[in-house]
């Protein structure tokens, strides 16, 4: 975690990812024209981003399963959602 990192949890979705993509064109440039100083700051906080969208997708993930869980339909889920025949 970068130590002047913000606390991203604050942040929406939609902000996470902007800030991912800037901080990344940020580095491709830093890495092609310098200053390469920059360079190890930069991927702490795109690691810190990235760890975010892995937490934020994770808690999506059980969301999902507790609420099939809930709902008796293990791992057979997609079967009223999907019509195949």
């Amino acid at each position: 975690m970068h130590p002047l990192g913000n606390d991203l949890s604050k942040l929406s979705d939609d902000e996470v990812t902007k800030k991912l993509a800037d901080l990344n064109k940020r580095y491709v440039q830093a890495y092609r024209i310098g200053p390469h100083q920059i360079i190890p700051q930069l991927q702490m906080l795109i690691q810190d981003y990235q760890d975010e969208m892995a937490r934020r997708n994770a808690k999506l993930m059980q969301e999902m399963q507790e609420k099939m869980d809930k709902s008796g339909k293990k791992g057979g889920g997609f079967k009223d959602i999907i019509n195949i025949g």
